[in-house]
């Protein structure tokens, strides 16, 4: 009676590994789905970020060249202040 035992007792391990190989195997079309839309997101995010930094350098570009031309326009009014003041020292 050992014998009928130990040959029972592979068949049941067999079946019960089986399943969980094929189910690991296997994919349905929800975990197709659920991949595709992990990709998605991903990308979104990569996208998002180098957008994100490429502004970031555009701004500072547009700021540092905002801040040349008011430097440069501070400049002008500054010698348009000083030839202004000189013209109404000699018309005192």
């Amino acid at each position: 009676m050992a014998a009928p035992e130990e040959q029972e007792l592979p068949g049941p391990i067999e079946e019960n590994q089986e399943p969980h190989t094929a189910a690991a195997a296997s994919t349905t079309p929800q975990d197709e789905q659920l991949a595709l839309l992990g990709e998605i997101v991903t990308m979104i995010h990569q996208t998002t970020t180098r957008d994100t930094r490429r502004n970031h350098v555009v701004h500072r570009t547009l700021a540092q060249r905002m801040n040349e031309l008011h430097d440069a326009d501070q400049q002008r009014l500054e010698g348009m202040t000083r030839v202004l003041a000189e013209i109404v020292t000699e018309q005192q």
